[in-house]
């Protein structure tokens, strides 16, 4: 297949994440939707731990969906899914119609397109494939800052809330049928023929568990800072006006995080990877600390964000690298679970331990805690991980996974069981 025609499949890949990113900017809906809705934030605050389970579902869901489905036909179904859990706030505003439309079927969308952007990438980039799903993932939380810089410049009154949903949806419902076209069949079908390979065996090893438990910890943390950083660097002693640059400056992070972690994994070597960026994210909490300038403080919140950033390209990369890409979107469906274990319990977690302590050292142990047991986990399960990969290797693992240099290893293995 011509090189020309894998470039709009990234596109696609990019445009489909980048509208369900909007998940990333709810944060500045609330007290907007709080005064609209009349209601308190506790009510509130249940539809994004609700758009947070479906997203979590979603993704789970996503490879067998589209294993049945046309890419052509699934691409602008998502999208329109998508536009059309805002209508339904856009159509009926009330807080029914939130919780079941940009919380259930915005969520549950959001989440299987993330997916399919995901393996998008891999299919277009056979090469490059660490830097192509860096390139979609950070796409999606481009689009969070992107609604948070356009809401501080115009800013968002309670009566506009309706209309600002339904402008949503009608973005969702005009980019939609564009869709139908972009992503080329051949190239991003995936192989309809999977019966469930090695996938299942691989998700019950150990190593497998390994990786679920790091995964976890990166979220945790990363998730930690999300929803409490500024309260974290007020407590520090931070001035206002640099405090309130937290999530700037961790979305910051995040996106070079993103765009480097698959890459990072290409160029270094695999087995350490994890490590080393559960280890970056430790630093980035230890210097959290009141006995530190102003200035560590910052760029402990921007490190942090690079190593939360780096979380999915990191870990999608290893297991295409791992498995074989024949297996990375089932494998990454299950190991998003520990994404949503994390943001159902690290901010309300963080919350309880701080009122707990009257502090922020209680929950940054409980950070470093979970950091220190995701690395024990990656450090356990390395005794494990060559046996997984020959047993993967003999049955699944596709040809496209040895495209690049660093797969020596997986080509010395695969020899022996099939004829290139």
């Amino acid at each position: 297949m011509a090189k020309r025609t894998r470039y709009p499949l990234l596109l696609s890949g990019v445009v489909i994440n980048f509208l369900m990113g909007v998940m990333y900017g709810w944060g500045i809906l609330l007290a907007p939707l709080e005064g609209f809705l009349d209601l308190p934030r506790s009510a509130l605050s249940i539809v994004p731990g609700i758009g947070l389970t479906c997203f979590t579902l979603g993704v789970y869901v996503h490879d067998p969906i589209a294993r049945r489905m046309s890419p052509s036909v699934l691409a602008p179904l998502v999208v329109m899914a998508a536009g059309a859990g805002h209508f339904l706030f856009f159509l009926l505003p009330g807080y029914m119609s939130l919780l079941l439309g940009p919380g259930v079927i915005f969520g549950t969308a959001a989440g299987i397109g993330y997916g399919l952007s995901i393996a998008y990438a891999q299919a277009a980039c056979r090469k490059n494939k660490g830097l192509a799903v860096g390139i979609v993932v950070a796409s999606f939380a481009a689009s969070g800052m992107a609604l948070s810089a356009v809401a501080v410049t115009t800013g968002i009154s309670q009566a506009q809330i309706p209309n600002l949903f339904g402008i949503l949806a009608l973005i969702y419902l005009v980019v939609s049928p564009l869709l139908w076209k972009l992503p080329n069949t051949e190239d991003a079908r995936i192989d309809q023929n999977w019966k469930d390979p090695a996938g299942s065996r691989i998700a019950m090893g150990k190593p497998f568990l390994g990786f679920g438990i790091a995964f976890f910890a990166f979220c945790y943390i990363g998730l930690m800072v999300m929803s409490h950083g500024v309260a974290i660097l007020r407590e520090l002693g931070a001035a206002d006006h640099l405090s309130v640059l937290a999530p700037f400056v961790l979305n910051s992070g995040y996106l070079v995080g993103a765009l480097l972690g698959g890459v990072f994994v290409e160029r270094s070597s695999p087995k350490m990877a994890p490590m080393i960026g559960l280890s970056v994210l430790l630093l980035g909490l230890l210097a959290l600390n009141a006995g530190f300038p102003v200035g560590v403080w910052i760029v402990a919140i921007l490190v942090l964000g690079v190593g939360f950033g780096s979380t999915v390209t990191m870990f999608v990369t290893l297991l295409a690298y791992r498995y074989g890409s024949a297996n990375a979107g089932f494998l990454f469906g299950r190991l998003n679970v520990g994404y949503g274990l994390a943001g159902l319990t690290a901010p309300s977690i963080t919350g309880l331990l701080y009122d707990f302590g009257g502090s922020y050292r209680l929950p940054i142990l409980a950070g470093t805690t979970f950091g220190a047991l995701g690395l024990f986990a990656l450090v356990a399960s390395r005794s494990s991980n060559k046996a997984t990969v020959s047993e993967a290797a003999g049955e699944s693992i596709s040809p496209a996974v040895h495209d690049t240099e660093k797969t020596k290893e997986t080509r010395q293995i695969t020899g022996a069981n099939r004829n290139e």
